[in-house]
């Protein structure tokens, strides 16, 4: 029978080998890139959009910060 400890180290890490595999996967995608500026120069428009858009940037910005966080570069042209 495997111990608490161990199935729990086993859990954290596979999630760190997933982060690091979509750390490496990250692209960036300048239509999402532009609705994030649109998002920060124009809430008001940004709020129109529908939830797809909202949660396609929520994911797109999670992973973007889990590539930078893994030491890519998200800068611009990378």
């Amino acid at each position: 029978m495997i111990s608490k400890h161990l199935w729990n180290a086993e859990r954290v890490k596979g999630r760190v080998n997933r982060e690091r595999l979509r750390a490496a996967a990250w692209k960036r995608d300048e239509r999402l890139e532009k609705l994030a500026h649109l998002r920060d120069t124009q809430p008001d428009l940004y709020d129109r959009l529908g939830s797809v858009a909202h949660i396609a940037l929520g994911h797109y910005e999670g992973d973007k910060k889990n590539a930078a966080a893994h030491g890519r570069n998200v800068d611009e042209r990378n």
